[in-house]
């Protein structure tokens, strides 16, 4: 409704810089900026395409879940698709979904849905179960737009039995951490001679740390929190403690952490925090859990962790460090 006020707006004063900057807050509140930079993401794009491509068959009906622009559908439906459904709960972002395929010349084997997929009943949207199932609803920290319900609902009644899905698995990774390049996000100490170190306690409890590499040392080996086999059932909540065995000396600012996931059981991407190619910015961040305050740790303790998700969250709790 604001949109349409605003549009109408420029149409009788074009040239005020007012109304056109409240339609782009507006805007950037109903299509989320990271749709760019997930869009432009090459490697992730192309990782998807060849599994896409090796999955689907000739005929088959895909279901996408949560389609944005509509590239993996029509990356389904130039596969070999012979029918791909897909749906999008922004309607703004599935009308344009649908302008995109259509100009893309797939408008008569996709039909895009302008529903959340746990909406969609089979008979009344779509005409039968999917053969295949495409959905990249993974956050940064693989829980936090819905993947879980979708998936689930999805399984349930949407997809034919036994249908794979795209991707398969997905894990949250992390490990322990030093403050070199990390504490200026969530900490202050001496500031110009002040000390200013009181604002800490309004440090945040997670933090999503900017794209570009940064320097910090890796005070632990990788480890799992949790793994998700979404062909097979996902509980909706689950929590655990877990050990941290520190690799070296040094002052622990607490977890980052990232995803990990298997598009096919051969295909595995992740955004590591130290990639290969330091060239490539992935779009999804990696996250820092700082503990409440900083730990002091030596080479060979432990230091434990507790660590829970919901359907749309994830916890870290730093529990105490043993020798």
């Amino acid at each position: 409704m604001a949109l349409s006020y605003l549009d109408k707006a420029m149409e009788l004063a074009s040239d005020e810089i007012r109304y056109r900057h409240s339609r782009g807050v507006i805007m950037s509140k109903i299509v989320r900026h990271w749709h760019f930079s997930m869009m432009n993401d090459a490697t992730r794009n192309a990782a998807f395409e060849r599994v896409i491509a090796k999955m689907v068959k000739p005929g088959m009906h895909v279901l996408d879940i949560g389609t944005g622009s509509g590239l993996l559908a029509m990356m389904a439906a130039r596969a070999g698709a012979g029918r791909v459904t897909t749906c999008e709960s922004v309607g703004l972002i599935a009308e344009k979904a649908r302008e995109i395929i259509a100009l893309n010349g797939y408008g008569d084997r996709i039909q895009v849905l302008a529903r959340n997929s746990v909406d969609l009943v089979v008979g009344r949207d779509i005409k039968d179960r999917a053969d295949l199932l495409v959905c990249e609803i993974l956050s940064n920290s693989v829980v936090g737009e819905g993947v879980i319900p979708s998936l689930e609902h999805a399984r349930r009644e949407l997809l034919k039995p036994g249908a794979p899905i795209i991707p398969r698995t997905a894990s949250i990774v992390a490990c322990l951490v030093g403050p070199r390049d990390l504490a200026e996000w969530v900490c202050v100490d001496t500031v110009a001679g002040f000390n200013l170190g009181p604002f800490n306690a309004f440090s945040p409890h997670k933090y999503s740390l900017p794209p570009e590499p940064l320097d910090f040392e890796i005070l632990s080996d990788d480890r799992e929190l949790f793994e998700f086999d979404f062909t097979s059932g996902i509980k909706s909540f689950h929590s655990r403690e877990l050990e941290f065995e520190a690799i070296d000396n040094g002052t622990c600012l607490g977890l980052i952490q990232w995803i990990r996931f298997s598009l096919d059981g051969e295909t595995v991407f992740e955004n590591h925090p130290r990639r290969q190619d330091q060239h490539y910015v992935p779009h999804w961040n990696i996250v820092l859990f700082p503990f409440a305050e900083p730990v002091e740790i030596g080479t060979g303790d432990k230091v434990h962790v507790a660590a829970k998700y919901t359907i749309d969250s994830l916890y870290v709790d730093f529990k105490g460090v043993t020798g």
